[in-house]
């Protein structure tokens, strides 16, 4: 058979002559390559599988390149979990990674660590050991966007396990990169100094690649400023809003949070100006790279920037944006969860390796509804429950809607550190999770703010129960990092119905009103409106 590849190619191929001729033609050019693996995918005449699926894959890696992620994934998808049927190859890890890649730049995060769970259960079942320091970095990457900085920092004390088994010549300097940033994250700023410090050096033997070195300088700054140093923000801020990545539209999508990360540091230092430049960065990257993520972000932003700056009005719009944006995620997360769930039942069920997997599948979809922090239920779990609301308001003569939110909890976090702050929300978090009940559902709605909603005999009772939350609140004792005593302290504010429970959004504007009501009178306040 005569092809335009020097009639390399025949029906009979195996994968180690695809291999070999694929290496050929990429010595000429990457593009060549990708070319030759291309028309073996498209050549129905090819009668080895696993040929097919190899140029399958490096199809994928192609579309994958030209940011077409859904044509690559469905590629992907055409061979992935039919694996077992064949002889095992290495591809196999390598699919499922790339898999969870796409879903990384999708920011479907939780489908992320689904696909790198699957890459790590096999590698590991396979002892293929040299892969596992990269997996276990790139999963660290979608907790690091879930937020989940515990898990991340677990990740890459994984990855760094297996890192003299790996042979790509980078991985140690980004995993310790990677590191230095989740223990800042997390508050340990002298570890992180320490880690900023070894992947300076680990840079100078082997440069990270590019957006990872215009990053490098601005954790420094940040663990400098986490230790009281002096730090030029606003030059800090020039100059990484100057960096070559900063222009690679390739790199937005990692560039995104780093980004966010500075705006929220400006803000919190009172650069009001810079972070306005920062969040228009984010607002055109956004603009070239659309996610819903992104877009909560910025209405949350936006609305605290309002609020500084008096501009009332402004902050209502912003925060009636973020509630739709709200609900669209809890619909997105639950399409993830359910594709989740779809995955294990039609094709994990087969393969002893993620069997395991199943388990902490289960365990995900109950993580996905709770706050990792306070161990409450979150903000998704409460829009699955607003439904069941009326129902559950009908069970006691009374039902409140009620807001907490902590005096002065900026100052706790400016004053005492992010880790005090995180402590403050856990502590408050034992002690309401320990007045859950029947008839009482409590939720960290956000931020310093949680949501109670209970089913309750009499006016009285309702108040004699917030003043218990309170008073136990006040009674927590807090030390920041040097000792010192943190007093807490808080408001509420909460709509009480008899009867018959109107609605959520009416229910959670009287507690909103109430709330404000109680700020507004001064700390440490209690306020009621009856409807």
């Amino acid at each position: 058979m005569e092809t335009g590849y020097h009639g390399r190619m025949n029906e009979k191929m195996t994968v180690a002559e695809f291999g070999a001729a694929f290496a050929s033609e990429s010595k000429l050019s990457q593009e060549a390559g990708l070319a030759f693996a291309r028309e073996v995918y498209q050549n129905p005449n090819i009668r080895n599988p696993q040929t097919h699926q190899y140029a399958c894959y490096l199809t994928a890696i192609s579309n994958f390149y030209e940011a077409r992620f859904e044509e690559a994934e469905k590629l992907l998808k055409s061979y992935a979990f039919s694996y077992q049927r064949y002889p095992f190859i290495t591809l196999y890890i390598d699919t499922f990674d790339l898999l969870g890649i796409i879903q990384f730049q999708k920011k479907r995060y939780h489908l992320a660590i689904f696909y790198e769970e699957q890459a790590i259960s096999l590698a590991k079942e396979k002892k293929a050991l040299n892969r596992l320091a990269s997996l276990y970095n790139n999963e660290a990457g979608a907790y690091h966007s879930i937020k989940d900085d515990q898990k991340c920092l677990n990740n890459l004390d994984a990855a760094i396990s297996y890192l003299d088994k790996t042979d790509e010549a980078t991985m140690d300097a980004r995993i310790v990169f990677n590191r230095a940033q989740v223990l800042l994250n997390l508050g340990r700023s002298q570890e992180a100094l320490t880690e900023i410090e070894k992947a300076t050096v680990l840079v100078k033997k082997n440069p990270m690649p590019l957006v990872n070195m215009d990053e490098l300088p601005l954790v420094q700054e940040e663990i400098k400023l986490a230790l009281h140093g002096e730090v030029n923000l606003h030059a800090v801020t020039t100059a990484f809003l100057a960096s070559p990545s900063q222009k690679d539209k390739g790199s937005y999508v990692f560039l995104l949070e780093d980004d966010e990360d500075l705006c929220d540091l400006l803000l919190k230092n009172g650069l009001m100006e810079d972070a306005k430049i920062v969040l228009a960065k984010i607002e055109e990257i956004e603009a070239e790279t659309p996610s819903l993520r992104t877009e909560i972000y910025l209405a949350k932003t936006k609305a605290a920037l309002a609020k500084q700056e008096g501009r009332l009005d402004d902050e209502n719009q912003q925060l009636a944006t973020l509630n739709g944006l709200y609900e669209r995620q809890g619909e997105e997360l639950d399409r993830d969860f359910e594709e989740v769930t779809k995955l294990y039942l039609n094709f994990v069920s087969v393969t002893s390796a993620y069997q395991k997997a199943k388990k902490r599948a289960r365990k995900l979809l109950v993580e996905s509804s709770t706050d990792t922090l306070t161990g409450l239920p979150n903000r998704r779990a409460l829009e699955k429950e607003k439904k069941y609301l009326p129902a559950f308001s009908r069970k006691a003569p009374y039902f409140a809607l009620a807001l907490l939110d902590y005096d002065h909890f900026k100052e706790i976090n400016d004053g005492y550190g992010y880790q005090s702050g995180d402590s403050a929300l856990h502590l408050g978090g034992a002690l309401f999770k320990g007045f859950a009940g029947p008839l009482t559902k409590i939720f960290r709605y956000g931020g310093d703010e949680f949501l109670f909603a209970i089913a309750i005999s009499s006016p009285e009772e309702a108040a004699s129960f917030f003043e218990r939350i309170k008073h136990g609140l006040e009674a927590i004792d807090l030390t920041g990092p040097e000792g010192q005593k943190i007093p807490l302290s808080c408001c509420i504010g909460y709509g009480l119905f008899k009867g018959t429970y109107a609605s959520f959004s009416s229910a959670l504007k009287a507690a909103t009103e109430a709330i404000h009501a109680a700020k507004h009178i001064g700390r440490g306040n209690v306020v009621s409106v009856t409807i």
